[in-house]
């Protein structure tokens, strides 16, 4: 007969191996409870053990306000690839103007090329909001033209003055 130890070590292993496979990328399995207990109609012992499974994600920055509603975000797996790709400014305006942050009604003032933190073309955007927050009333929007993705969205303060 198995240990508890044993049996738990067994079980995680098998988890791992069954969800990687499954999923088709690495896991991570973290036990949350087991126990042990005899089971009085099969007269044995049966062992159980709960399990929380998640896939490792990359960085990703949340943007909130004091009141907790997100008004931006930095996904940092979108900048790569890096590249030389070209997108049109009517291309580079329908992926901000579809982006579910930016809301309706604003409208996109400039875009300048710039070079991205990993190398490469990057299309940063500048977004003119219909209704200002009291915080900021424009918008930065990060392109990776590679993708063609929206990489960032964030506020940009206003001057105090």
């Amino acid at each position: 007969m198995l240990s508890p130890q044993q049996l738990s070590s067994l079980a995680l292993r098998t988890c791992r191996e069954r969800a990687e496979q499954a999923l088709g990328h690495e896991v991570h399995v973290q036990v949350v409870a087991s126990q042990t207990e005899w089971h009085r109609i099969l007269l044995r012992s049966v062992f159980e053990q709960h399990m929380v499974v998640w896939k490792p994600c990359h960085p990703f920055e949340v943007i909130a306000q004091d009141d907790g509603r997100v008004v931006g975000f930095v996904d940092h797996d979108k900048y790569k690839p890096p590249g030389e790709a070209d997108l049109s400014h009517d291309e580079i305006v329908a992926l901000v103007l579809d982006e579910e942050l930016i809301p309706a009604g604003a409208q996109v003032t400039g875009v300048q090329t710039l070079r991205g933190p990993r190398g490469g073309r990057l299309y940063r955007a500048r977004v003119a909001l219909r209704q200002p927050a009291r915080e900021y009333a424009e918008l930065e929007v990060d392109i990776n033209p590679v993708r063609p993705a929206v990489v960032a969205v964030r506020p940009v303060e206003k001057a105090h003055g």
